[in-house]
This record gives C-alpha cells, sequence and structure tokens, in this order.
C-alpha cells in the first residue's frame, strides 16, 4: 500500500483523535524537567488546501491548548 492510500485510509489522524492521549504524555515528558522542542507534521496528502488547512489550524489551536505552542 502506498502511503498516499494509508493515508486516505485513516492513517493519519487529528490530535484528539490519535494514540497516545497527549495530556498525559506532555505530562510525563515535563516531568523529565529538561527543554524539549517537537516538530509536528501532519501529512494528509494528497489533498486540497481547503482541506488540510482547517485541520492544520485545530491541530495548533489543540497543541496551544496543552502549552506546546508559543
Amino acid at each position: 500500500m502506498s502511503f498516499a492510500q494509508a493515508v486516505q485510509l485513516g492513517a493519519m489522524v487529528e490530535p484528539t483523535e490519535g494514540v497516545p492521549e497527549m495530556p498525559p504524555l506532555l505530562a510525563d515528558l515535563d516531568a523529565l524537567g529538561v527543554p524539549l522542542t517537537a516538530i509536528v507534521e501532519h501529512d494528509l496528502y494528497p489533498t486540497p488546501p481547503e482541506v488540510s488547512l482547517p485541520i492544520a489550524t485545530c491541530t495548533r489551536r489543540y497543541y496551544s491548548g496543552c502549552g506546546l505552542v508559543s
């Protein structure tokens, strides 16, 4: 199966629907007591911007609410 087919079948989901749940994971990472940097990529290839932009906006809002986006 190609990457594009896997994405179209739901291999990539928004953070509120994915595993692991972010709040417990972030609490565990915070407990390490070291500065961390993360890059979040949400592939939706092949989709037009009108599909991916609202999802990217919601994803950023979600991570902001978790204290990750400055």
